[in-house]
């Protein structure tokens, strides 16, 4: 795994509490041990149904937008990899300089290696071991992508860490999150159904967000689009840290109840 080293230690990222390294350990043993590979996106079937139709969900919410700001220039960090098929959909698809994949998980890390390796030379991709996000600035990247992750972030301050990183990082020109929005009436109602544990101790929905939340702690960035989202749902913020200036690249800035 290039440049993985020393990237594995939380604790200068994770300010503080031994509860909060106890808490991304757990996070961990679930990638490693109990999440199927369906859920951590190594294998693609049952309700992921194939390769082909996850990436053409992907461009139906946010890819094919989001590529407009691409060039053959872009390093692109991506922050959650199952076996990287986004990595591979970029690298294949748009061309793009170099790739680089974080994660939590050695089993999500080898797959993502098999499937790199079998298709592109080594020296257009990087995969790093994390506890946490590390610090991006070595790292060059000019575009940052998080899809589904957030969900199961184990605390609020891993989330402040995480994006206190982004912001840090002076290289970066976009960035694309994909968290899971609800208010705080629609959270309590789902808990009380008995599909999670309370918020913060259950990996699958750890943290759900207000419909903000994204935009206010990515302060360096201005929001260009963001999509729809149904109660406790997924929604698409796409941001930038200079002004869009190419008209042919769309985006909307959606409204949200929640």
């Amino acid at each position: 795994l290039p440049g993985a080293n020393g990237q594995a230690a939380a604790v200068g990222l994770l300010p503080g509490a031994n509860g909060q390294v106890a808490a991304v350990g757990a996070s961990r043993n679930f990638w490693e041990n109990t999440a199927s590979k369906t859920f951590s996106h190594t294998e693609y079937n049952q309700w992921l149904v194939s390769k082909e139709d996850v990436v053409a969900q992907w461009d139906s919410t946010w890819l094919k937008s989001f590529a407009c700001l691409l060039t053959p220039d872009s390093r692109v960090v991506d922050y959650g990899i199952g076996a990287c098929l986004l990595g591979e959909t970029l690298l294949s698809r748009y061309n793009i300089s170099h790739y680089i994949g974080i994660d939590l998980a050695d089993r999500q890390l080898e797959a993502c290696g098999k499937n790199l390796a079998s298709k592109f030379s080594a020296s257009r991709y990087t995969l790093l071991r994390a506890d946490a996000l590390p610090d991006l600035e070595p790292l060059k990247p000019t575009h940052f992508v998080s899809q589904a992750v957030i969900q199961h972030f184990p605390s609020r301050l891993y989330y402040e860490s995480f994006a206190a990183r982004i912001n840090a990082a002076s290289t970066l020109h976009a960035v694309m999150l994909q968290p899971r929005v609800g208010k705080p009436s629609e959270r309590n109602a789902y808990r009380a159904t008995g599909k999670t544990k309370q918020e913060h101790h259950d990996v699958k929905l750890a943290l759900v967000l207000d419909k903000n939340a994204v935009p206010r702690a990515l302060s360096t960035f201005t929001l260009i689009g963001r999509t729809k989202g149904k109660a406790m749902g997924y929604v698409f913020y796409t941001l930038m840290r200079t002004p869009l200036s190419s008209p042919q690249c769309a985006f909307t800035i959606s409204n949200l109840n929640n």
